[in-house]
């Protein structure tokens, strides 16, 4: 598993993150909700061992501060909020990115297909020769899921459960496209692989996380099922606006939820 014990994160004289306690177990969607600024990004960023950081983290056991970025990057593989490129690569190239070993020279035979195959499962098949700056955003970010499953293809790799790191991976998408990249979360957990998911929606979360941690000024202040944390009490404290959750909108309001969608 990923586990964080007692997380401390400050950038400048900032403190961002203060006694965070977190796990994400393998064979589960892990959600991290919380308003803007609460610490969500800079958490994964902890997590995937970008940041200095105090206290713990763990990765399948290890602490992630003596591994080398090689051993760290085997296990997990991170998508960011955003990613911008200078130069005019080609889908494929991008895509390419994610295989170790793979940014330069000749790919091993059976990672020939690779960057196709990861195309194809977020929806952009044929889209290997177009470049990455002519598409939409939606698209781009697309892409860039598709580099970072091509890093961790496997979610176990000689015994060792593999794990998803994606900070906001729908937040460009339209709805078709956000319950396609919560389904392949899903899928890489129930093969046996971990996945920590940023999430704004609460509605995606309920249907597709299997534990959340709600996040509010730096500090984990809730964790447990989608039904647990789901709550008129704890999201109207954290969000700092009435809610009410599972009530009907008055009048003749339509709304539409992701748990009513067919595969």
């Amino acid at each position: 598993m990923i586990e964080a014990s007692s997380l401390t994160v400050s950038i400048g004289h900032k403190l961002i993150l203060s006694g965070v306690d977190f796990a994400a177990r393998p064979g589960e969607v892990t959600a991290v909700v919380g308003p803007n600024g609460s610490g969500k990004s800079t958490l994964i960023k902890a997590l995937s061992g970008d940041l200095p950081y105090g206290g713990s983290i763990t990765l399948n056991g290890r602490e992630l501060s003596s591994m080398r970025p090689a051993e760290a990057a085997a296990l997990r593989a991170v998508l960011p909020q955003a990613a911008s490129l200078s130069f005019p690569y080609t889908v494929r190239e991008v895509v390419r990115l994610g295989i170790l070993g793979g940014h330069s020279g000749t790919l091993p035979h059976q990672e020939q297909s690779l960057p196709e195959r990861a195309l194809a499962r977020v929806d952009l098949a044929g889209f290997a020769g177009r470049y990455y700056q002519e598409l939409s955003g939606g698209e781009q970010q697309r892409v860039q899921l598709a580099r970072v499953l091509c890093q961790v293809w496997k979610p176990v790799l000689d015994g060792q459960p593999r794990y998803l790191l994606l900070d906001e991976p729908v937040s460009s998408l339209d709805i078709k496209h956000q319950l396609l990249v919560m389904r392949i979360a899903r899928a890489f957990a129930g093969e046996g692989g971990g996945v920590i998911a940023v999430l704004h929606d609460l509605n995606l979360m309920a249907a597709c996380a299997d534990r959340a941690v709600v996040m509010k000024n730096g500090r984990a202040v809730a964790a447990g099922t989608p039904a647990d944390v789901m709550r008129n009490g704890l999201l109207s404290d954290v969000f700092d606006c009435a809610l009410k959750v599972g009530v009907v909108p008055q009048g003749a309001t339509p709304f539409v939820l992701p748990q009513t969608a067919e595969e």
